[in-house]
């Protein structure tokens, strides 16, 4: 560790120290597209458990009078 700490102290460490900042302004860039990307995401697979769900719905409605019929004891009908 002693050895990394000496490392970055030395010229190459400023220089990798300004490329860290000049990819530090590019990385904002693309954390706002990732965000943008992120939410998209979210939002597509949202809409896609809104509609599984719905599907399930439908199912369920279809199918609960075949059940009602099927059922034999009272209590269940």
């Amino acid at each position: 560790m002693a050895t990394k700490t000496m490392t970055n102290t030395t010229n190459g460490g400023a220089t990798a120290g300004n490329s860290m900042k000049q990819s530090g302004t590019k990385k904002t860039a693309s954390s706002k597209e990732d965000t943008m990307n992120e939410h998209s995401r979210l939002k597509e697979f949202f809409h896609d458990e809104i509609k599984d769900i719905y599907w399930a719905e439908k199912q369920l409605v279809k199918t609960l009078p075949k059940m009602h019929k099927a059922a034999s004891s009272t209590e269940l009908k």
